[in-house]
């Protein structure tokens, strides 16, 4: 009997230390809490919502069924283990050449082109999702608003503490440089900077990536900056690098458990549909109204291009398999894949060789089919 009840202490204090040990875990990751306000979360999405808009009046949102599935998903599988309020995240790509991405109060994230062209895969776009991601949950946004209003017009003297005339949030704004591409919303302390990768780095373990992901990425950053400072110029501005970045972000990783998921899946299909677009132009070209330059050939200067307007007759492709038709004018061209559903429709003097390994399309159309949920479904 004293055999048995020996056995049995000893299963139970077996159980009650892995009961203690799991959340024991869990409590040792890096803690934070949002910090000052003076707007609700609820505040926060109004304040998103209207500055979003405004920015994407400034701002060349990319339209593109596929790839704005592909960063939905990651947004969304990020967004589910996200601390703090939940808000209605919502997630587009910028077709701007600088590797750089920001988020809006409430949720509204902005990937640029760029940032997805220069990362090497599926992690390290996540990673800088998350960072993001983390701004968002810890309201660093509308805390900074908030301090800069208190600065600005000391609460009227208290007014605002007590809650007699207790100005809306639109005032708040107002009086803080308005809505839209606020410098407040998209330029940090090397301390938030700091707590966005911690988070983010949580936020990635969760959502099934490995958050040594996210240090790759800036390592490659900083090597960027030393090849191309202008291209990487606006993440530092916007992102000061905390003292040793990687080497927190690394004790933080040390602290969490990952639980490796299956990735979204098309990252380089993805890369390889913006590989096929005109070159994107920087924010510096777009404030300016300009667009990105066409790259000149290996072997000299760009050669001059003469392309007919389109005819009023039209012709019908037929996709070999049967998948589409398309209507095209009739002193237009087709150029069909030798595998797969693509086909180009140019003009003459449209698709030529300038150069490179492949010929380049001037003017003209790409056709082509993406299933972005082709490898679940072979999984």
């Amino acid at each position: 009997m004293i055999g048995n009840k020996s056995r049995r202490w000893t299963l139970a204090l077996s159980l009650a230390t892995l009961m203690i040990a799991a959340p024991a875990a869990s409590l040792a990751q890096t803690q934070f809490k949002p910090g000052f306000n003076l707007f609700s979360p609820a505040q926060d999405q109004e304040i998103g919502r209207q500055s979003a808009e405004a920015a994407e009046r400034e701002l060349p949102i990319l339209h593109d069924q596929s790839i704005e599935a592909y960063i939905d998903r990651i947004g969304e599988r990020l967004a589910k283990v996200a601390p703090g309020a939940e808000y209605p995240y919502q997630f587009k790509v910028v077709n701007a050449s600088d590797i750089n991405a920001f988020a809006l109060p409430g949720g509204y994230l902005y990937v640029n082109r760029g940032l997805i062209e220069a990362a090497q895969n599926e992690g390290q776009l996540a990673g800088v999702m998350a960072h993001e991601l983390a701004h968002v949950a810890l309201r660093h946004g509308t805390s900074q608003a908030s301090k800069a209003y208190v600065a600005q017009t000391g609460l009227g003297l208290l007014g605002g503490l007590i809650g007699r005339d207790d100005p809306s949030a639109e005032q708040r704004m107002a009086a803080i440089g308005g809505f839209g591409l606020n410098a407040l919303f998209l330029k940090y302390s090397r301390t938030a900077e700091e707590q966005a990768d911690i988070i983010g780095a949580q936020m990635m373990a969760k959502a099934g990536y490995d958050p040594a992901d996210m240090v790759d990425f800036f390592e490659i950053l900083a090597n960027e900056q030393n090849r191309n400072p202008s291209k990487v110029e606006q993440f530092f501005s916007s992102h000061p690098a905390p003292a040793n970045r990687a080497a927190r972000i690394n004790e933080e990783i040390e602290l969490v458990a990952v639980d490796p998921i299956r990735p979204i899946g098309g990252f380089a299909q993805v890369k390889a549909e913006l590989g096929r677009m005109r070159p994107a132009a920087s924010m510096q070209q777009i404030a300016q109204g300009q667009s990105a330059p066409t790259p000149a050939p290996r072997g000299g200067t760009v050669p001059e291009i003469k392309v007919d307007g389109p005819s009023s007759e039209f012709n019908v492709f037929a996709q070999r398999d049967g998948l589409f038709e398309i209507g095209y004018p009739e002193n237009w061209h087709t150029y069909a894949a030798d595998q797969g559903y693509g086909v180009i429709i140019a003009p003459d003097g449209g698709y030529v060789d300038a150069g490179g390994r492949e010929r380049d399309l001037i003017s003209g159309v790409i056709v082509n089919q993406y299933d972005p949920f082709e490898d679940d479904r072979a999984s």
